[in-house]
Protein backbone atom coordinates (compact mmCIF):
# COMPACT_ATOMS: atom_id res chain seq x y z
CA UNK A 1 0.00 0.00 0.00
CA UNK A 2 1.14 3.55 -0.64
CA UNK A 3 1.90 5.97 2.16
CA UNK A 4 -1.24 8.16 1.74
CA UNK A 5 -3.77 5.37 2.39
CA UNK A 6 -1.66 4.16 5.34
CA UNK A 7 -1.61 7.61 6.93
CA UNK A 8 -5.32 8.03 6.28
CA UNK A 9 -6.12 4.69 7.91
CA UNK A 10 -3.95 5.53 10.93
CA UNK A 11 -5.69 8.89 11.33
CA UNK A 12 -9.09 7.29 10.88
CA UNK A 13 -8.37 4.70 13.56
CA UNK A 14 -7.10 7.29 16.03
CA UNK A 15 -9.95 9.69 15.35
CA UNK A 16 -12.76 7.14 15.52
CA UNK A 17 -11.49 5.66 18.80
CA UNK A 18 -10.57 9.00 20.38
CA UNK A 19 -14.02 9.79 21.90
CA UNK A 20 -13.70 6.90 24.35
CA UNK A 21 -10.10 7.33 25.45
CA UNK A 22 -10.91 9.64 28.38
CA UNK A 23 -13.81 7.60 29.77
CA UNK A 24 -13.45 6.42 33.37
CA UNK A 25 -11.66 3.11 33.71
CA UNK A 26 -13.99 0.14 33.23
CA UNK A 27 -14.41 -2.42 36.00
CA UNK A 28 -12.89 -4.75 36.81
CA UNK A 29 -10.11 -5.84 34.45
CA UNK A 30 -9.18 -2.46 32.96
CA UNK A 31 -9.10 -0.76 36.35
CA UNK A 32 -6.88 -3.54 37.69
CA UNK A 33 -4.44 -3.34 34.77
CA UNK A 34 -4.28 0.45 35.13
CA UNK A 35 -3.73 0.26 38.88
CA UNK A 36 -0.90 -2.23 38.39
CA UNK A 37 0.70 -0.01 35.74
CA UNK A 38 0.38 3.08 37.94
CA UNK A 39 1.99 1.24 40.87
CA UNK A 40 4.78 0.07 38.58
CA UNK A 41 5.38 3.62 37.37
CA UNK A 42 5.30 5.09 40.89
CA UNK A 43 7.56 2.48 42.50
CA UNK A 44 10.03 1.96 39.67
CA UNK A 45 9.69 -1.83 40.17
CA UNK A 46 9.22 -3.12 36.60
CA UNK A 47 9.64 -6.78 37.58
CA UNK A 48 6.88 -7.58 40.10
CA UNK A 49 3.37 -6.46 39.08
CA UNK A 50 1.48 -5.30 42.15
CA UNK A 51 -2.23 -4.73 42.58
CA UNK A 52 -3.56 -3.11 45.73
CA UNK A 53 0.01 -3.26 47.09
CA UNK A 54 0.48 -7.05 46.72
CA UNK A 55 1.98 -9.23 43.96
CA UNK A 56 -0.44 -9.94 41.12
CA UNK A 57 0.81 -12.67 38.79
CA UNK A 58 -2.17 -13.39 36.58
CA UNK A 59 -0.77 -12.02 33.29
CA UNK A 60 2.63 -11.53 31.61
CA UNK A 61 4.08 -8.02 31.96
CA UNK A 62 3.91 -6.43 28.48
CA UNK A 63 0.56 -4.70 29.03
CA UNK A 64 1.71 -3.29 32.36
CA UNK A 65 5.05 -2.14 30.94
CA UNK A 66 3.46 -0.25 28.06
CA UNK A 67 0.84 1.44 30.22
CA UNK A 68 3.39 2.29 32.93
CA UNK A 69 5.73 3.84 30.35
CA UNK A 70 2.85 5.91 29.00
CA UNK A 71 1.98 7.08 32.52
CA UNK A 72 5.60 8.09 33.06
CA UNK A 73 5.45 10.21 29.91
CA UNK A 74 1.95 11.70 30.15
CA UNK A 75 0.90 11.46 33.78
CA UNK A 76 -1.67 9.32 35.57
CA UNK A 77 -4.73 9.80 33.33
CA UNK A 78 -7.12 7.53 31.47
CA UNK A 79 -5.75 8.84 28.19
CA UNK A 80 -2.20 7.87 29.15
CA UNK A 81 -3.34 4.40 30.19
CA UNK A 82 -5.16 3.78 26.91
CA UNK A 83 -2.64 5.37 24.53
CA UNK A 84 -0.73 2.07 24.02
CA UNK A 85 -4.02 0.37 23.15
CA UNK A 86 -4.76 3.07 20.58
CA UNK A 87 -1.34 2.56 19.00
CA UNK A 88 -1.96 -1.20 18.96
CA UNK A 89 -5.30 -0.59 17.24
CA UNK A 90 -3.62 1.53 14.56
CA UNK A 91 -1.03 -1.19 14.04
CA UNK A 92 -3.71 -3.87 13.78
CA UNK A 93 -5.68 -1.89 11.17
CA UNK A 94 -2.53 -1.28 9.11
CA UNK A 95 -1.47 -4.94 9.38
CA UNK A 96 -4.94 -5.99 8.20
CA UNK A 97 -4.72 -3.63 5.24
CA UNK A 98 -1.23 -4.89 4.31
CA UNK A 99 -2.14 -8.57 4.54
CA UNK A 100 -5.41 -8.13 2.67
CA UNK A 101 -3.54 -6.32 -0.11
CA UNK A 102 -0.83 -9.00 -0.20
CA UNK A 103 -3.39 -11.78 -0.42
CA UNK A 104 -6.06 -10.36 -2.72
CA UNK A 105 -5.09 -6.85 -3.88
CA UNK A 106 -5.06 -3.29 -2.61
CA UNK A 107 -8.83 -2.77 -2.79
CA UNK A 108 -9.48 -5.82 -0.63
CA UNK A 109 -6.85 -4.70 1.87
CA UNK A 110 -8.33 -1.23 2.23
CA UNK A 111 -11.88 -2.49 2.56
CA UNK A 112 -10.78 -5.11 5.11
CA UNK A 113 -9.17 -2.39 7.23
CA UNK A 114 -12.37 -0.32 7.09
CA UNK A 115 -14.48 -3.35 8.02
CA UNK A 116 -12.23 -4.15 10.97
CA UNK A 117 -12.40 -0.57 12.15
CA UNK A 118 -16.18 -0.60 11.89
CA UNK A 119 -17.12 -3.90 13.53
CA UNK A 120 -18.70 -3.87 16.97
CA UNK A 121 -16.08 -5.84 18.90
CA UNK A 122 -13.12 -3.84 17.58
CA UNK A 123 -14.89 -0.57 18.38
CA UNK A 124 -15.58 -1.74 21.91
CA UNK A 125 -12.39 -3.55 22.95
CA UNK A 126 -9.72 -1.49 21.19
CA UNK A 127 -10.31 1.50 23.46
CA UNK A 128 -9.84 -0.39 26.74
CA UNK A 129 -6.58 -1.40 28.40
CA UNK A 130 -6.32 -5.19 28.21
CA UNK A 131 -3.92 -7.88 27.08
CA UNK A 132 -5.94 -8.93 24.03
CA UNK A 133 -5.25 -5.89 21.78
CA UNK A 134 -1.50 -6.45 22.13
CA UNK A 135 -1.86 -10.18 21.52
CA UNK A 136 -3.98 -9.43 18.42
CA UNK A 137 -1.34 -7.05 17.04
CA UNK A 138 1.53 -9.46 17.71
CA UNK A 139 -0.38 -12.31 16.04
CA UNK A 140 -1.27 -10.21 12.99
CA UNK A 141 2.32 -9.00 12.57
CA UNK A 142 3.56 -12.59 12.85
CA UNK A 143 1.16 -13.77 10.13
CA UNK A 144 2.10 -10.83 7.89
CA UNK A 145 5.80 -11.58 8.33
CA UNK A 146 5.25 -15.24 7.61
CA UNK A 147 3.40 -14.47 4.41
CA UNK A 148 6.11 -12.05 3.28
CA UNK A 149 8.74 -14.75 3.83
CA UNK A 150 6.55 -17.44 2.29
CA UNK A 151 6.28 -15.47 -0.95
CA UNK A 152 9.95 -14.41 -1.02
CA UNK A 153 11.09 -17.70 -2.52
CA UNK A 154 13.87 -16.23 -4.69
CA UNK A 155 14.99 -13.50 -2.29
CA UNK A 156 16.87 -15.12 0.59
CA UNK A 157 17.76 -11.86 2.45
CA UNK A 158 14.14 -10.72 2.33
CA UNK A 159 12.96 -14.12 3.56
CA UNK A 160 15.43 -14.03 6.47
CA UNK A 161 14.27 -10.54 7.47
CA UNK A 162 10.63 -11.58 7.29
CA UNK A 163 11.18 -14.66 9.42
CA UNK A 164 13.14 -12.58 11.96
CA UNK A 165 10.11 -10.28 12.30
CA UNK A 166 7.97 -13.42 12.63
CA UNK A 167 10.03 -14.60 15.60
CA UNK A 168 10.06 -11.14 17.21
CA UNK A 169 6.28 -11.02 16.95
CA UNK A 170 6.00 -14.45 18.59
CA UNK A 171 8.16 -13.24 21.48
CA UNK A 172 6.00 -10.13 21.86
CA UNK A 173 2.87 -12.29 21.85
CA UNK A 174 4.28 -14.48 24.63
CA UNK A 175 5.06 -11.36 26.68
CA UNK A 176 1.49 -10.17 26.07
CA UNK A 177 -0.41 -13.36 26.94
CA UNK A 178 1.87 -16.31 27.44
CA UNK A 179 1.64 -19.42 25.21
CA UNK A 180 -1.32 -17.95 23.31
CA UNK A 181 1.25 -15.72 21.60
CA UNK A 182 2.50 -18.87 19.86
CA UNK A 183 -0.88 -20.51 19.35
CA UNK A 184 -2.60 -17.86 17.25
CA UNK A 185 0.03 -17.43 14.47
CA UNK A 186 0.83 -21.14 14.23
CA UNK A 187 -2.86 -22.01 13.89
CA UNK A 188 -2.87 -19.92 10.70
CA UNK A 189 0.60 -20.77 9.37
CA UNK A 190 0.66 -24.57 9.60
CA UNK A 191 -2.62 -25.25 7.69
CA UNK A 192 -1.57 -22.78 4.97
CA UNK A 193 1.70 -24.65 4.49
CA UNK A 194 -0.14 -27.97 4.52
CA UNK A 195 -2.53 -26.72 1.82
CA UNK A 196 0.47 -25.92 -0.38
CA UNK A 197 2.26 -29.17 0.58
CA UNK A 198 5.16 -27.10 1.89
CA UNK A 199 5.31 -28.10 5.55
CA UNK A 200 9.12 -28.50 5.32
CA UNK A 201 9.25 -24.69 5.13
CA UNK A 202 8.54 -24.72 8.88
CA UNK A 203 12.16 -25.73 9.38
CA UNK A 204 13.25 -22.42 7.83
CA UNK A 205 11.42 -20.29 10.36
CA UNK A 206 14.60 -19.95 12.47
CA UNK A 207 13.23 -21.69 15.55
CA UNK A 208 16.52 -21.59 17.52
CA UNK A 209 16.53 -17.80 17.16
CA UNK A 210 12.86 -17.68 18.11
CA UNK A 211 13.43 -19.74 21.25
CA UNK A 212 16.38 -17.52 22.12
CA UNK A 213 14.23 -14.39 21.71
CA UNK A 214 11.47 -15.82 23.89
CA UNK A 215 14.01 -16.92 26.50
CA UNK A 216 15.66 -13.51 26.36
CA UNK A 217 12.38 -11.69 26.99
CA UNK A 218 9.81 -13.77 28.85
CA UNK A 219 12.46 -16.07 30.28
CA UNK A 220 14.58 -13.21 31.56
CA UNK A 221 11.56 -11.60 33.19
CA UNK A 222 10.62 -14.90 34.87
CA UNK A 223 14.16 -15.24 36.19
CA UNK A 224 14.14 -11.70 37.60
CA UNK A 225 10.63 -12.22 39.03
CA UNK A 226 11.65 -15.42 40.79
CA UNK A 227 14.67 -13.71 42.32
CA UNK A 228 12.51 -10.88 43.62
CA UNK A 229 9.68 -13.19 44.69
CA UNK A 230 10.85 -16.79 45.28
CA UNK A 231 8.35 -19.32 43.97
CA UNK A 232 6.78 -16.94 41.45
CA UNK A 233 8.13 -18.75 38.37
CA UNK A 234 6.77 -22.09 39.55
CA UNK A 235 3.41 -20.48 40.29
CA UNK A 236 3.16 -18.97 36.80
CA UNK A 237 4.42 -22.00 34.89
CA UNK A 238 2.68 -24.76 36.85
CA UNK A 239 0.32 -23.78 39.64
CA UNK A 240 -1.42 -20.91 37.84
CA UNK A 241 -2.29 -23.01 34.77
CA UNK A 242 -4.04 -25.70 36.81
CA UNK A 243 -5.70 -23.13 39.07
CA UNK A 244 -7.03 -21.20 36.07
CA UNK A 245 -8.65 -24.31 34.63
CA UNK A 246 -10.25 -25.09 37.99
CA UNK A 247 -11.43 -21.53 38.68
CA UNK A 248 -12.84 -21.02 35.17
CA UNK A 249 -15.70 -23.34 36.03
CA UNK A 250 -17.03 -20.77 38.46
CA UNK A 251 -16.24 -17.44 36.80
CA UNK A 252 -15.42 -17.68 33.07
CA UNK A 253 -17.11 -20.89 32.03
CA UNK A 254 -19.58 -21.14 29.17
CA UNK A 255 -21.21 -23.73 26.89
CA UNK A 256 -19.31 -25.20 23.95
CA UNK A 257 -21.33 -22.98 21.56
CA UNK A 258 -20.35 -19.78 23.46
CA UNK A 259 -18.20 -18.25 20.72
CA UNK A 260 -20.31 -18.47 17.51
CA UNK A 261 -22.86 -15.95 18.88
CA UNK A 262 -19.95 -13.79 20.09
CA UNK A 263 -18.54 -13.70 16.56
CA UNK A 264 -21.93 -12.96 15.02
CA UNK A 265 -22.48 -10.01 17.34
CA UNK A 266 -18.86 -8.89 17.48
CA UNK A 267 -18.33 -8.87 13.70
CA UNK A 268 -21.65 -7.17 13.01
CA UNK A 269 -22.56 -5.91 10.47
CA UNK A 270 -20.00 -7.58 8.19
CA UNK A 271 -20.97 -11.07 9.36
CA UNK A 272 -23.88 -10.72 6.93
CA UNK A 273 -21.34 -11.17 4.14
CA UNK A 274 -20.73 -14.80 5.13
CA UNK A 275 -22.93 -16.23 2.32
CA UNK A 276 -20.90 -14.22 -0.21
CA UNK A 277 -17.66 -15.58 1.25
CA UNK A 278 -18.96 -19.15 0.90
CA UNK A 279 -20.14 -18.48 -2.68
CA UNK A 280 -16.82 -17.02 -3.73
CA UNK A 281 -14.84 -19.75 -1.94
CA UNK A 282 -16.49 -22.36 -4.14
CA UNK A 283 -15.53 -20.49 -7.30
CA UNK A 284 -12.03 -19.42 -6.20
CA UNK A 285 -9.08 -20.28 -8.48
CA UNK A 286 -6.43 -22.78 -7.27
CA UNK A 287 -3.75 -20.07 -6.93
CA UNK A 288 -5.74 -18.56 -4.04
CA UNK A 289 -5.76 -21.81 -2.07
CA UNK A 290 -2.94 -20.90 0.35
CA UNK A 291 -4.45 -17.46 0.99
CA UNK A 292 -7.86 -18.89 1.73
CA UNK A 293 -6.53 -21.62 4.00
CA UNK A 294 -4.37 -19.14 5.88
CA UNK A 295 -7.41 -17.04 6.76
CA UNK A 296 -9.82 -19.93 7.35
CA UNK A 297 -7.40 -21.71 9.68
CA UNK A 298 -6.74 -18.44 11.51
CA UNK A 299 -10.45 -18.43 12.41
CA UNK A 300 -11.54 -22.07 12.62
CA UNK A 301 -8.67 -23.75 14.50
CA UNK A 302 -8.58 -21.29 17.45
CA UNK A 303 -12.39 -21.22 17.47
CA UNK A 304 -12.49 -25.00 18.02
CA UNK A 305 -9.74 -24.90 20.65
CA UNK A 306 -11.30 -22.02 22.57
CA UNK A 307 -14.73 -23.68 22.41
CA UNK A 308 -13.24 -26.75 24.10
CA UNK A 309 -11.50 -24.65 26.75
CA UNK A 310 -13.28 -24.29 30.12
CA UNK A 311 -12.42 -20.58 30.28
CA UNK A 312 -14.41 -18.32 27.94
CA UNK A 313 -14.56 -14.54 27.60
CA UNK A 314 -15.58 -12.28 24.72
CA UNK A 315 -12.18 -10.60 24.20
CA UNK A 316 -10.37 -13.92 23.79
CA UNK A 317 -11.27 -14.15 20.08
CA UNK A 318 -10.18 -10.62 19.13
CA UNK A 319 -7.00 -11.87 17.35
CA UNK A 320 -9.10 -13.63 14.68
CA UNK A 321 -10.90 -10.44 13.58
CA UNK A 322 -8.26 -9.37 10.99
CA UNK A 323 -8.83 -12.71 9.24
CA UNK A 324 -12.62 -12.26 9.40
CA UNK A 325 -12.30 -8.74 7.97
CA UNK A 326 -10.12 -9.86 5.05
CA UNK A 327 -12.48 -12.75 4.26
CA UNK A 328 -15.48 -10.41 4.35
CA UNK A 329 -13.75 -7.88 2.09
CA UNK A 330 -12.75 -10.65 -0.31
CA UNK A 331 -16.30 -11.97 -0.27
CA UNK A 332 -17.64 -8.52 -1.22
CA UNK A 333 -16.01 -9.10 -4.61
CA UNK A 334 -15.44 -6.76 -7.48
CA UNK A 335 -17.63 -3.93 -8.66
CA UNK A 336 -21.01 -5.12 -9.88
CA UNK A 337 -21.03 -8.36 -7.92
CA UNK A 338 -23.76 -9.40 -5.55
CA UNK A 339 -21.33 -9.01 -2.69
CA UNK A 340 -20.90 -5.31 -3.44
CA UNK A 341 -24.65 -4.78 -3.26
CA UNK A 342 -24.74 -6.59 0.06
CA UNK A 343 -21.85 -4.43 1.32
CA UNK A 344 -23.65 -1.22 0.39
CA UNK A 345 -26.84 -2.44 2.08
CA UNK A 346 -24.88 -3.25 5.22
CA UNK A 347 -23.24 0.18 5.06
CA UNK A 348 -26.62 1.89 5.07
CA UNK A 349 -27.81 -0.28 7.96
CA UNK A 350 -24.66 0.49 9.93
CA UNK A 351 -25.05 4.22 9.35
CA UNK A 352 -28.61 4.07 10.68
CA UNK A 353 -27.42 2.25 13.81
CA UNK A 354 -24.72 4.85 14.37
CA UNK A 355 -27.17 7.73 13.99
CA UNK A 356 -29.58 6.02 16.39
CA UNK A 357 -26.77 5.62 18.94
CA UNK A 358 -25.98 9.32 18.71
CA UNK A 359 -29.62 10.38 19.06
CA UNK A 360 -30.40 8.03 21.94
CA UNK A 361 -27.30 9.09 23.88
CA UNK A 362 -27.79 12.83 23.41
CA UNK A 363 -28.46 13.68 27.04
CA UNK A 364 -25.70 11.50 28.42
CA UNK A 365 -23.38 12.72 25.66
CA UNK A 366 -23.80 16.32 26.77
CA UNK A 367 -23.32 15.37 30.41
CA UNK A 368 -20.28 13.20 29.77
CA UNK A 369 -18.48 15.40 27.23
CA UNK A 370 -19.75 18.91 26.63
CA UNK A 371 -19.73 19.74 30.33
CA UNK A 372 -16.06 18.82 30.47
CA UNK A 373 -14.02 21.56 28.79
CA UNK A 374 -11.04 19.26 28.46
CA UNK A 375 -12.89 16.63 26.43
CA UNK A 376 -15.28 18.45 24.13
CA UNK A 377 -12.65 20.20 21.96
CA UNK A 378 -11.04 16.80 21.30
CA UNK A 379 -14.06 14.56 20.87
CA UNK A 380 -16.03 16.60 18.35
CA UNK A 381 -13.19 17.21 15.85
CA UNK A 382 -12.17 13.57 16.29
CA UNK A 383 -15.55 12.43 15.05
CA UNK A 384 -15.36 14.71 12.00
CA UNK A 385 -11.71 13.86 11.28
CA UNK A 386 -12.54 10.16 11.21
CA UNK A 387 -15.07 10.67 8.42
CA UNK A 388 -12.67 12.82 6.41
CA UNK A 389 -9.73 10.43 6.90
CA UNK A 390 -11.57 7.26 5.94
CA UNK A 391 -13.19 8.99 3.01
CA UNK A 392 -9.79 10.19 1.79
CA UNK A 393 -8.31 6.72 2.12
CA UNK A 394 -11.12 5.10 0.21
CA UNK A 395 -11.09 7.72 -2.55
CA UNK A 396 -7.33 7.44 -2.89
CA UNK A 397 -7.42 3.69 -3.50
CA UNK A 398 -10.84 2.92 -4.89
CA UNK A 399 -12.08 6.01 -6.75
CA UNK A 400 -14.94 6.52 -4.34
CA UNK A 401 -16.38 3.01 -4.59
CA UNK A 402 -16.35 2.38 -0.84
CA UNK A 403 -17.31 5.83 0.41
CA UNK A 404 -20.65 4.62 1.76
CA UNK A 405 -19.00 1.79 3.68
CA UNK A 406 -16.23 4.00 5.04
CA UNK A 407 -18.57 6.76 6.18
CA UNK A 408 -20.94 4.32 7.81
CA UNK A 409 -18.32 2.54 9.87
CA UNK A 410 -17.13 5.89 11.22
CA UNK A 411 -20.65 6.86 12.23
CA UNK A 412 -21.08 3.49 13.95
CA UNK A 413 -17.81 3.51 15.91
CA UNK A 414 -18.02 7.15 16.95
CA UNK A 415 -21.71 6.83 17.82
CA UNK A 416 -21.12 3.81 20.00
CA UNK A 417 -18.17 5.53 21.68
CA UNK A 418 -20.18 8.63 22.55
CA UNK A 419 -23.14 6.58 23.70
CA UNK A 420 -20.99 4.39 25.96
CA UNK A 421 -19.18 7.39 27.42
CA UNK A 422 -22.45 8.88 28.60
CA UNK A 423 -23.25 6.03 30.97
CA UNK A 424 -19.77 4.81 31.84
CA UNK A 425 -19.36 6.87 35.00
CA UNK A 426 -22.09 5.15 36.98
CA UNK A 427 -22.58 1.83 35.25
CA UNK A 428 -19.10 0.49 34.54
CA UNK A 429 -16.60 2.51 36.58
CA UNK A 430 -15.69 3.40 40.14
CA UNK A 431 -14.18 6.83 39.41
CA UNK A 432 -16.88 8.85 41.20
CA UNK A 433 -16.73 6.69 44.28
CA UNK A 434 -12.93 6.83 44.21
CA UNK A 435 -12.93 10.63 44.03
CA UNK A 436 -15.32 10.86 46.99
CA UNK A 437 -13.26 8.30 48.89
CA UNK A 438 -10.10 10.38 48.33
CA UNK A 439 -11.88 13.44 49.77
CA UNK A 440 -13.25 11.58 52.79
CA UNK A 441 -10.19 9.52 53.73
CA UNK A 442 -8.03 10.67 56.61
CA UNK A 443 -4.57 9.41 57.59
CA UNK A 444 -4.90 6.09 59.37
CA UNK A 445 -8.33 5.19 57.96
CA UNK A 446 -8.79 1.56 57.00
CA UNK A 447 -10.21 1.01 53.49
CA UNK A 448 -12.48 -1.98 52.86
CA UNK A 449 -13.80 -3.46 49.59
CA UNK A 450 -16.85 -5.46 50.66
CA UNK A 451 -17.86 -8.30 48.30
CA UNK A 452 -16.49 -6.36 45.30
CA UNK A 453 -13.29 -5.24 43.64
CA UNK A 454 -13.54 -1.54 42.66
CA UNK A 455 -10.31 -1.93 40.76
CA UNK A 456 -10.02 1.70 39.69
CA UNK A 457 -9.82 2.91 43.30
CA UNK A 458 -6.06 2.23 43.73
CA UNK A 459 -5.42 4.04 40.41
CA UNK A 460 -7.45 7.14 41.25
CA UNK A 461 -6.60 7.40 44.95
CA UNK A 462 -3.35 5.54 45.61
CA UNK A 463 -5.13 3.84 48.54
CA UNK A 464 -5.18 0.11 49.16
CA UNK A 465 -8.15 -1.76 50.56
CA UNK A 466 -8.91 -5.00 52.38
CA UNK A 467 -11.09 -7.34 50.30
CA UNK A 468 -13.83 -9.06 52.29
CA UNK A 469 -15.85 -11.94 50.80
CA UNK A 470 -14.59 -11.36 47.25
CA UNK A 471 -13.76 -14.93 46.27
CA UNK A 472 -12.45 -14.06 42.79
CA UNK A 473 -9.30 -12.50 44.27
CA UNK A 474 -7.02 -14.78 46.27
CA UNK A 475 -3.35 -14.53 47.14
CA UNK A 476 -1.04 -17.03 45.41
CA UNK A 477 -0.04 -19.43 48.18
CA UNK A 478 3.20 -18.33 49.82
CA UNK A 479 3.74 -15.30 47.57
CA UNK A 480 2.49 -12.51 49.83
CA UNK A 481 5.57 -10.59 50.93
CA UNK A 482 4.76 -10.88 54.64
CA UNK A 483 1.86 -11.15 57.05
CA UNK A 484 0.98 -7.48 56.62
CA UNK A 485 0.75 -7.98 52.86
CA UNK A 486 -1.46 -11.03 53.36
CA UNK A 487 -3.98 -8.88 55.27
CA UNK A 488 -4.90 -7.15 52.03
CA UNK A 489 -5.91 -10.28 50.18
CA UNK A 490 -9.39 -11.65 50.36
CA UNK A 491 -10.91 -12.53 53.73
CA UNK A 492 -13.70 -15.06 53.33
CA UNK A 493 -15.22 -14.85 56.82
CA UNK A 494 -18.55 -12.92 56.65
CA UNK A 495 -17.92 -11.59 60.19
CA UNK A 496 -14.71 -9.82 59.14
CA UNK A 497 -16.59 -6.63 58.29
CA UNK A 498 -18.19 -6.45 61.75
CA UNK A 499 -14.81 -7.12 63.33
CA UNK A 500 -13.12 -4.32 61.41
CA UNK A 501 -15.93 -1.88 62.18
CA UNK A 502 -15.54 -2.61 65.88
CA UNK A 503 -11.83 -1.76 65.79
CA UNK A 504 -10.00 1.49 65.41
CA UNK A 505 -9.12 3.30 63.16
CA UNK A 506 -12.17 4.34 61.19
CA UNK A 507 -13.37 2.16 58.29
CA UNK A 508 -14.31 3.53 54.88
CA UNK A 509 -15.77 0.88 52.62
CA UNK A 510 -17.00 0.37 49.06
CA UNK A 511 -19.74 -2.12 48.21
CA UNK A 512 -22.25 -2.79 45.49
CA UNK A 513 -25.64 -1.27 46.23
CA UNK A 514 -27.36 -4.61 46.77
CA UNK A 515 -24.65 -5.90 49.13
CA UNK A 516 -24.67 -2.70 51.16
CA UNK A 517 -28.46 -2.78 51.52
CA UNK A 518 -28.32 -6.43 52.55
CA UNK A 519 -25.70 -5.62 55.19
CA UNK A 520 -27.95 -2.87 56.58
CA UNK A 521 -30.90 -5.28 56.76
CA UNK A 522 -28.70 -7.77 58.61
CA UNK A 523 -27.86 -5.17 61.23
CA UNK A 524 -24.27 -4.41 60.27
CA UNK A 525 -23.48 -0.98 61.83
CA UNK A 526 -22.78 1.03 58.68
CA UNK A 527 -24.07 4.26 57.17
CA UNK A 528 -23.96 5.61 53.66
CA UNK A 529 -21.52 8.38 52.71
CA UNK A 530 -22.08 8.53 48.93
CA UNK A 531 -23.79 6.49 46.23
CA UNK A 532 -23.68 5.97 42.47
CA UNK A 533 -25.95 3.79 40.35
CA UNK A 534 -24.07 0.61 41.35
CA UNK A 535 -21.78 1.37 44.28
CA UNK A 536 -22.00 2.77 47.82
CA UNK A 537 -19.28 4.41 49.89
CA UNK A 538 -19.96 3.67 53.55
CA UNK A 539 -18.43 4.02 56.98
CA UNK A 540 -19.11 2.58 60.42
CA UNK A 541 -21.68 4.00 62.79
CA UNK A 542 -20.22 5.64 65.85
CA UNK A 543 -21.61 4.45 69.22
CA UNK A 544 -23.54 7.71 69.69
CA UNK A 545 -25.13 7.27 66.27
CA UNK A 546 -25.92 3.63 66.95
CA UNK A 547 -27.84 4.58 70.08
CA UNK A 548 -30.18 6.83 68.17
CA UNK A 549 -30.61 4.58 65.17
Amino acid sequence: MKILPQLALALATAASLAPGLSMPLAETSEGRYASIAAAMSDSGDWVVPRYNGSPHLEKPPLTYWLAAASIRLLGKTELAVRLPVLLAAIGLVLATAWLGAALFGARTGLLAAAMLLGCVQFAGIERLLATDPFLALASAVAVCAFWAGFRAEDDAPRRRRAFLVFQLALAAGVLAKGPLGLLWPLCAVIPALAAERRLPLLARLRWPLGLLLIAGTAGLWLWALDRALPGAARYLLLDRATAAAREAKGFHDGPWWYYPPVLVGGFFPWVLLLPEVVRRWKAAPPQERASRWLLAAWVVVPLVLFSLSPSKLVPYVLPMFPALAILAAWGAGEEGSGGRRVAVSIAVLTALIGVAALVCSEKDLVKAHLSDAARAPVAIPAFLAAAVALGAAVIARSAGRHVATAASVVVLTAGLAWGAAGVADDQFASKRIAERLAREARPGDRIVFYKCDPSGVPFYTGLRGIHIEYVKLKAPAGLADNEEEARYWNREDPEELRALLAERPRVLGVAKVRDYERAVREGVPVREVARTARQVLFTGIEPAEAGGR
